[in-house]
């Protein structure tokens, strides 16, 4: 491993405590979700560290929040399984 390269849960750590630091103005919840994003796709957290700029790093964390939130609408309106309204 090249110098200065972090693992994948050193990356996922430094990645969460910049997210509190710099996100956590708008709410725990947002943090959680960045969380989230960065537990469910191993890549998130090292392409949220590649931006050296906050507004670039912010722009790109509401991004991929807000294209994760439509993939689950699009997936709740097409479950295989009945509503339990329906039921």
């Amino acid at each position: 491993m090249a110098p200065g390269t972090l693992t994948s849960p050193e990356c996922l750590t430094k990645a969460i405590k910049l997210v509190e630091d710099e996100e956590g103005e708008m709410g725990m919840e947002s943090v959680m979700l960045a969380v989230d994003l960065f537990q469910c796709d191993c890549k998130a957290p090292i392409a949220y560290l590649a931006f050296s700029k906050m507004e670039m790093r912010r722009a790109w964390l509401h991004c991929q929040l807000a294209q994760t939130t439509q993939n689950t609408a699009i997936l709740d309106n097409y479950s295989m399984f009945p509503s339990v309204d329906t039921l």
